[in-house]
């Protein structure tokens, strides 16, 4: 260009603008390379999806735990063939002692109960077991010690689904004759109803087991087996996780999360997962937030319509009157759920309380139990081991729910056939 010609117009701002969108290609471009690899670092302790790109780093992180179970080196928990994990006879570990018959307890149980004495059986999960409080602090121990002729059995076991809490039931409880038989319920359940790999509802469990689980067909409850009977089927999984965990997750709800992206490029970049993931989990939040719908997703806004629930329930009803026992469902209330009442005016499992009132199954609903001592100017938070962090019940939660047992059951005066012991069917 000769001297003192003018650069056409634009020229110069249109170069400008070009080298500006480079520049901001190139630090996008490093940003993302940056946050690639932090996902990829810190993957195997985060939430889904992120860790379960690789199927192989998903399942090594289980390794130790499943290679102790494999070869039975284990103080209270043990592999079970049907319902996933059971307790070990005579397993001790803390404050969780277990009986020769799986049972939290010190001594075993006869088959049939004493002469004239009322038996109850509870099944259900840690908040059944009594996670976080010595046997004797149980509200079943306290029960059983109070009142003469009484039996109180524990089959709760950590991480039970309402599922495998109904199988046990059946394998193992109706064998004992309990006149009384409680299904304990926590929201969190109908989740683990769903589920058939521990580790995909919840990457920090330290129950990296397989499990059965039911699906409702027309009118029918099917039983989907457990995945993993055997200890050489934990040995393949450890050896070729990618096949095992698609064998394992065909029948698991949650399983869907930690496949890959329909979108093949972006499927594999760990950053794009934990942003729809994280995008998922704020908009779950923020729709808390508001007074749950009825016709809404029952797990993401609480205990909603749930109808695998609602068989369960169903069929553990049936079941414990055909073996002429009295059926009483426990709806145990968690700290989030006292949270959920404040914010919105429900609990979460409140629909599965209307319909256990529709249905006229036997139910009890903890909270009420509670009510007393919060009237009285009691904290939540002393309810709970942990206090303001929630988790189980205390020592004082324990000993207000065996109280108010003793008065539902009816068993003040050694009263040996409360009204809710009776053993004929309806």
């Amino acid at each position: 260009m000769l001297d003192g010609e003018r650069r056409p117009s634009g020229q110069k701002c249109e170069l400008s603008r070009g080298k500006r969108w480079l520049f901001s290609a190139v630090i996008f471009l490093m940003v993302w390379g940056v946050c690639e690899l932090i996902f990829v670092l810190v993957s195997p302790s985060t939430l889904p999806p992120v860790n379960a790109v690789n199927p192989r780093v998903f399942v090594e992180r289980y390794r130790s735990t499943i290679t102790r179970l494999i070869e039975g080196r284990t103080t209270v928990v043990e592999l079970s063939p049907h319902l996933g994990w059971t307790h070990k006879p005579w397993g001790k570990a803390g404050s969780s002692r277990i009986n020769g018959q799986r049972m939290r307890a010190d001594h075993d149980y006869s088959l049939l109960p004493p002469p004239d004495t009322l038996r109850i059986a509870t099944f259900g999960d840690s908040f059944v077991f009594g996670t976080g409080v010595e046997i004797e602090q149980t509200w079943q121990f306290l029960v059983e010690q109070s009142v003469p002729d009484v039996e109180v059995l524990n089959f709760g076991v950590s991480g039970y689904g309402t599922d495998q809490a109904l199988l046990r039931y059946v394998d193992e409880g109706v064998r004992f004759s309990p006149n009384v038989v409680t299904l304990g319920y926590i929201v969190h359940n109908s989740r683990r109803n769903k589920n058939t790999f521990r580790p995909l509802l919840r990457t920090a469990t330290g129950l990296p087991m397989g499990k059965p689980r039911f699906v409702v067909e027309g009118d029918r409850l099917v039983l989907i087996e457990n995945p993993l009977p055997k200890p050489a089927d934990y040995q393949r999984l450890l050896d070729d996780p990618e096949a095992m965990l698609e064998k394992i997750g065909e029948h698991d709800d949650l399983y869907k999360q930690f496949k890959s992206s329909p979108v093949p490029l972006l499927g594999r970049s760990p950053t794009f997962r934990a942003v729809r993931y994280w995008f998922a989990r704020l908009r779950a939040l923020v729709q808390r937030s508001f007074r749950r719908d009825p016709g809404t997703d029952w797990y993401r806004l609480g205990g909603g319509n749930d109808p695998l629930l609602f068989r369960i329930l169903d069929e553990f009803v049936v079941v414990a009157e055909k073996n002429r026992a009295r059926p009483v469902v426990m709806l145990f209330p968690t700290l989030f759920d006292y949270r959920d009442l404040a914010r919105t005016g429900e609990t979460g499992y409140q629909r599965v309380r209307a319909f256990l009132e529709g249905q006229n199954h036997p139910h009890v609903d903890v909270a009420e139990f509670f009510q007393e001592h919060l009237d009285q100017g009691g904290k939540v938070e002393d309810l709970f081991v942990n206090g303001a962090r929630g988790a189980h019940y205390s020592p004082l939660g324990q000993a207000i729910i065996a109280d108010a047992m003793v008065k539902m059951l009816g068993l003040h005066g050694c009263q040996t056939q409360p009204a809710l012991a009776q053993s004929e069917p309806e």
